[in-house]
């Protein structure tokens, strides 16, 4: 496995769409808590948990967020450990990636690379498997 830092050229493409994505993804999420609070309806309510009665695998990410923006480390984590993890590592990436012009490049073998995939994988089933169990 080597890990590298490499310069690159920072335009729109599809280098920008996790920066777009993310800032959409904020909007969507504030405007929805202040529906939901305007209105009194939960609008953002998950719609596999409404078909199955179970969480869904992302079930509590907008909540996470929101508990992050607003200082609700423990909040954010209890909602979605893996989501909570993924919008404190993101920016860090962002930053890395659009402010330096250099992306993180890790070489993995093919075998590596099924073990990663693996254990992705086993990650997303543990974080499913706490929201069943937690009742989030």
């Amino acid at each position: 496995m080597s890990i590298s830092l490499r310069r690159t050229s920072v335009k729109w493409t599809i280098g920008w769409a996790p920066l777009v994505a993310a800032a959409c993804y904020v909007i969507l999420a504030a405007v929805v808590c202040w529906l939901g609070r305007a209105s009194g309806v939960d609008i953002a309510a998950c719609r596999f948990k409404l078909l199955t009665g179970l969480p869904c695998p992302t079930c509590g990410a907008t909540r996470a967020a929101l508990a992050l923006l607003t200082g609700h480390l423990a909040d954010a984590w209890r909602f979605n450990p893996v989501m909570t993890c993924a919008y404190l590592v993101g920016p860090l990436w962002l930053i890395l990636h659009y402010l330096t012009g250099r992306r993180v490049v890790i070489g993995l073998t093919p075998r590596a690379r099924w073990v990663a995939v693996g254990l992705l994988i086993l990650v997303v089933a543990a974080n499913w498997a706490y929201l069943i169990i937690s009742g989030i």
